[in-house]
């Protein structure tokens, strides 16, 4: 079940996704304080299903993601080049997925860390 479930979680344009909501509720004069949490929540998901994959399987998952998250922000996301001022839109959700894989990968090993010191000695 849980090898199934992670492809869907790597898929997912997380980043896509949090600079949507970011960008228009700026537009609105509100500034989205629930996407940090979120990202978080996502990140700890991914950790969690992810901790029976191999890391080259979760890279070659991950860059598919990061695949999405570029198809979606080319077609959803405006070419403002005011929001993405200093790097660029493209640059920006790339770094921001980095940021999301590294969260994932170094929550799998905590997880895994979890599983084989601390769960034993209970």
């Amino acid at each position: 079940m849980m090898k199934r479930t992670y492809p869907l979680f790597a898929l997912f344009p997380a980043p896509f996704f949090y600079f949507y909501a970011e960008y228009w509720s700026i537009g609105w004069g509100v500034y989205p304080i629930y996407l940090i949490p979120l990202a978080l929540l996502y990140a700890a998901l991914c950790a969690y299903f992810a901790k029976y994959q191999k890391v080259w399987q979760m890279l070659l998952w991950h860059l598919g993601g990061l695949g999405v998250t570029l198809l979606c922000a080319h077609f959803f996301l405006p070419d403002d080049p005011k929001y993405f001022a200093p790097i660029g839109q493209t640059l920006m959700l790339t770094y921001s997925w980095l940021l999301f894989f590294i969260m994932a990968l170094f929550g799998k090993h905590v997880v895994h860390y979890y599983e084989q010191n601390i769960q034993r000695k209970s």
